[in-house]
């Protein structure tokens, strides 16, 4: 085809396109609708309008007011519908230039496990718009509508006064859940920093306090507050710190939330009776929950305030150390000038001593021998004298006795004992016998002890023996450290990003923030624990470094003098309080209930070591090994985090502790008294009954060792003691229960983890200076035990701080896990177990709310399980003691809770169908309690023994026993069948039976 006839085509294509006509698309079909009448009202500020509204009418409400550009003022809009019917909402919606609020009234919020609350008085704070001009006149819109029915309603316009919060001046306000408050403060010129401190007689209602960034729509609702900026809850005190560059406008708003309940606060949940008629999912009208607050914003302390603190800070440590080196560099002058005198001493030369009587023999091997070559402890060779000779000098009418040690094999010095002089050595002076100086169960069982008896083992292998505790906790520091780091900083994200701060428990009230830090100063208070440990560590050094030149230089006094010297412990307790600081400081980086533990390890570890350290001083030969040393530590450890998750109210773990530290306290202290010359075998039990015969019954003999005796006597009283007041006490945390053992200090207070991050601010104290936070310090470097934090620290969760939480909110998969069993829990079972309950136990047991938590709490107390499970035994035997009024002491309610599941099991029902006392309890297992109750019910049903009251359709009957009787000719015509035949009658399954292959017919 040509060009030309190519294009005539391509044009009659289009012109075919352009003409067809369009597609017929379908119309869409809308309902008719009735027209509605809008009645538009001219509206005046502080007038109140009662009006109606119903499906046909619109009302609304214009507004306009004048806007100044260096002027802020706030505008309120108070509605209340005057109709009692919740059922007829009412629709306000508020049209500004930049943003729209709409709210229905009544207001539906809801709380905790989808509560639903109505409130009909609800009054909203409008966001503020900002303006260029010096002054601007504004229209505002609030329309009214409704799809109900002619429903009254009352409105109300009003101007804020003190919208915009001044520094330092207080204000106080009211607010409630439908009726929040929010406030505008702007930074002055020279304030960088502010704190914003809100106050309240009232701990309850829980109200949250949040800090948002002069934006529109403002997010002020129990549903909504947590969306956009900082908040964190509160019950008489909150604070939160403010820096200006996180605001580029450098004003923020101050908003003011009261929640719906106070079960984030550590508040008890409302129990509100339904009237057989109501619906679970009705609201709740909460009446006037009303909380009265005060608001304070002052300046925050200044960035010369922050470098002049650190530097105090360095300044008091650092001081220690020069201290430290003035000391040692007196001492090492001391030390030349002792030298300088003894060589004077010895100055004149043989000629000049023997015209003034002195003599003088130094052996050759003198200057020749390592420093290890020939130490032993206490001990010289007792060779010929022609070795070694005791030289005396006559210095007036003193005499002095010098006596040089020659070389030694390790072999003969490991077990002699010390001689004053080795021409003292005479034949009666020793037994002949080899046991009496080498056997250990010679030796060390003697009635009176000396430091040589017990340090008779080889230097060498006694250094090597203590130095693994350095590297052993140095190993450890490592490998924990490391995760605890990137934890705590992936916490500090978390804060920073989501902006809820009761993540971290702080003191706000002196938390003082750096860069991403939200308290630095409770880092830096944890400065001293490195700082000083580092010292401790350096101090160890030189001693370790002059020791091991004397021992070159064969100086008398070291070799001989003394108690033996081991560094090694003293390596482990510098490295552990070190780390104790660091643990401290990754703790405080964002301190909460699962992880609090970082630095109470290293406390644990720095009073074993101290134990340890001590004991060593004197017993050498017989310390633990750090292997052991550090398995035990791990144990105790292990036990308190046990403890921390599954001892508060658990009866049953504290019995196991206290019964696992008895036993360990009893067999520390054979150790000790026995100097670990003892066993423990399967005769044990023997040895102990024989003893007990043959001291205390055929003849009373007092022990050997009296003063060991009394003290280890002591020891256990005090920890038997701690350990029963523990069991008594078995609602505080193990780990509050075990640090007395380890570090002799009582807490100071019940220690309770329970409380919600809101009301444990409540305890927090405030502080003047930013110093006070930065003055934890170390009392003594060579103890290795620091001193307790300042006041104004963050609440620490160390075993005796008070007031933490007992259990946290979960996140992560803990909270998916627990959502996982709460659904578990069925509502229909519910309404059946309870009518059971009422049924079998009469009215005045009452009726719960509904619900699984109003459930829980109906059960809580133990006493209408034990009035259930009293019904279902026969007049006169009751198992459960039911006590005149309710318990309300925690363990008290534990352990009628406890007596129930004695008594359940008693009756039939098995273990596997039974729930833990804490399931119920702390409500983290209600279907299994469901479980339990239904087994019970069913176990009653099928005993049918006139005991259970209700309708026997309620529970499953349990499967009985079917025994079938056959006759003796139905018994003897069975034996003609045989086995092949049986099962072939009446359509028998005959599975699993072979007959051989079938004939195969092929055609």
């Amino acid at each position: 085809m040509s060009g030309a006839g190519a294009a005539a085509l391509a044009w009659a294509l289009l012109a075919g396109a352009l003409l067809s006509p369009p597609p017929v698309r379908p119309q869409l079909q809308l309902q008719p609708r009735r027209d509605r009448d809008v009645q538009e009202k001219e509206a005046q500020f502080n007038t109140t309008y009662i009006d109606w509204v119903d499906a046909n009418l619109l009302n609304i409400y214009a507004f306009n007011h004048s806007v100044r550009r260096n002027r802020t003022e706030g505008v309120r809009v108070s509605v209340n519908v005057l109709s009692d019917h919740k059922d007829r909402p009412v629709l306000f919606v508020v049209r500004q230039k930049e943003a729209v609020v709409s709210f229905q009234v009544p207001l539906i919020l809801r709380g905790l496990y989808q509560r639903k609350y109505a409130y009909q008085e609800v009054s909203r704070t409008l966001c503020q718009p900002q303006t260029k001009a010096e002054v601007e006149t504004q229209h505002f819109y609030v329309d009214v509508s409704t799809l109900s029915l002619n429903t009254s309603y009352q409105l109300r316009v009003t101007r804020v006064e003190n919208f915009v919060l001044r520094t330092n001046e207080r204000f106080s306000f009211n607010a409630t859940a439908a009726q929040p408050q929010y406030f505008k403060y702007e930074f002055p010129e020279e304030v960088d920093s502010v704190i914003v401190k809100v106050t309240s007689a009232m701990a309850f209602p829980c109200s949250v306090i949040s800090i948002q960034d002069i934006l529109c729509p403002v997010y002020d609702l129990d549903n909504n507050v947590a969306f956009i900026g900082m908040y964190q809850t509160m019950t008489k005190k909150a604070a939160i710190t403010v820096q200006k560059k996180d605001f580029p406008s450098h004003s923020f708003y101050v908003v003011v939330v009261v929640k719906t309940e106070d079960e984030v606060c550590g508040g008890p949940l409302p129990y509100y009776p339904l009237s057989k008629d109501a619906s679970p999912d009705e609201p709740v009208d909460q009446h006037n929950r009303q909380k009265t607050l005060e608001v304070m914003v002052s300046p925050a302390i200044t960035s010369e305030a922050y470098v002049r603190s650190v530097l105090f800070c360095l300044g008091i440590f650092l001081s220690f150390y020069v201290l430290t080196l003035l000391i040692a560099c007196w001492e090492s002058c001391w030390q030349h000038k002792r030298k300088g005198l003894l060589a004077a001493m010895d100055s004149p030369n043989l000629d000049t001593a023997s015209l003034l009587g002195h003599s003088r023999s130094i052996p050759d091997s003198f200057l020749n021998h390592g420093p290890y070559d020939s130490y032993g402890y206490g001990s010289f060779g007792n060779g010929s004298s022609s070795s070694t000779e005791g030289i005396t000098d006559s210095l007036g009418s003193a005499e002095v006795s010098y006596n040089y040690v020659g070389e030694r094999s390790l072999e003969n010095v490991a077990g002699r004992p010390r001689m004053d002089s080795l021409s003292s050595i005479e034949e009666d002076d020793y037994d002949t016998l080899a046991d009496i100086d080498y056997d250990k169960n010679v030796i060390r069982t003697k009635q009176y002890l000396c430091v040589a008896d017990l340090a008779r083992k080889d230097k060498r292998v006694l250094r090597k023996k203590y130095q693994i505790y350095f590297w052993n906790i140095a190993t450890i520091a490592v490998f924990y450290a490391l995760p605890v780091v990137q934890l705590v900083i992936t916490y500090q994200t978390v804060v920073n990003v989501t902006g809820n701060q009761d993540i971290c428990y702080y003191n706000f009230l002196c938390a003082h923030p750096l860069g991403n830090l939200s308290a630095f100063n409770n880092i830096l208070s944890n400065l001293g624990y490195v700082l000083l440990g580092l010292l401790f560590l350096l101090i160890i050094l030189q001693r370790e470094i002059n020791y091991n030149r004397a021992l070159l230089r064969n100086d008398a006094h070291a070799l001989e003098c003394g108690i033996p010297k081991h560094f090694g412990l003293f390596y482990a307790m510098g490295t552990a309080l070190m780390m104790e600081g660091l643990l401290s400081a990754c703790y405080h980086v964002c301190p909460n209930y699962t992880n609090f533990q970082f630095d109470t390890s290293f406390m644990y570890m720095i009073a074993g070591l101290c134990m340890l350290k001590l004991y060593q001083k004197r017993h050498p030969d017989i310390n633990a090994s750090a292997y052991s040393a550090y398995a035990c530590l791990a144990l105790v450890i292990f036990f308190s985090v046990v403890g921390v998750v599954f001892g508060k109210g658990n009866t049953a773990f504290w019995i196991v502790f206290s019964v696992i530290h008895i036993v360990a306290t009893l067999l520390l202290s054979t150790q000790l008294y026995y100097m670990g010359r003892w066993k423990l075998d399967s005769g044990i039990l023997r040895r102990i009954l024989h003893v007990l015969y043959t001291d205390c019954v055929r003849q009373c003999s007092g022990p050997m060792y009296v003063d060991r005796m009394v003290l280890l006597v002591m020891g256990n009283i005090i920890n038997w003691s701690l350990s029963a007041a523990a069991s008594a006490s078995s609602s505080s945390p193990c780990s509050a229960s075990s640090a007395p053992l380890w570090s002799g200090a009582l807490p100071s207070s019940s220690s309770s983890r329970g409380s919600a991050p809101g009301r444990k601010r409540q305890l927090n104290p405030g502080s003047t200076t930013v110093t006070a936070s930065c003055s934890t310090s170390l009392t003594t470097t060579t103890s290795g035990i620091s001193s307790p934090p300042s006041p104004c620290s963050a609440p620490s969760w160390s075993p005796t701080t008070t007031a933490m939480a007992n259990k946290g909110p979960a996140y992560g998969m803990s909270r998916d896990v627990q959502s996982k069993i709460e659904k578990k829990y069925d509502d229909e079972l519910e309404d059946r177990l309870v009518e059971w309950i009422v049924a079998q136990c009469g009215a005045a047991v009452g009726r719960p709310e509904r619900g699984r938590l109003g459930f829980q709490v109906w059960l809580k107390n133990g006493i209408v399980l034990s009035r259930l499970v009293n019904s279902l035994y026969p007049d006169g035997s009751k198992p459960v003691k039911i006590p005149d009024a309710p318990p309300t002491m925690v363990f008290k309610q534990m352990e009628q809770i406890a007596q129930f599941l004695k008594a359940a099991e008693d009756y039939g029902v098995v273990k596997t169908d039974m729930f833990q006392t804490v399931d119920l309890f702390e409500a983290k297992d209600m279907a299994a309690v469901q479980r339990t109750l239904m087994a019970l019910g069913s176990l009653a049903v099928t005993k049918n023994d006139g005991n259970y009251h209700g309708d026997p359709n309620w529970f499953m009957k349990k499967a009985q026993e079917h025994k079938r009787e056959f006759t003796e000719s139905q018994l003897k015509e069975g034996k003609n069948i045989i086995g092949l035949q049986m099962g072939t009658n009446k359509g028998a399954s005959q599975a699993g039976m072979s007959y051989g292959r079938p004939r195969q017919i092929i055609s």
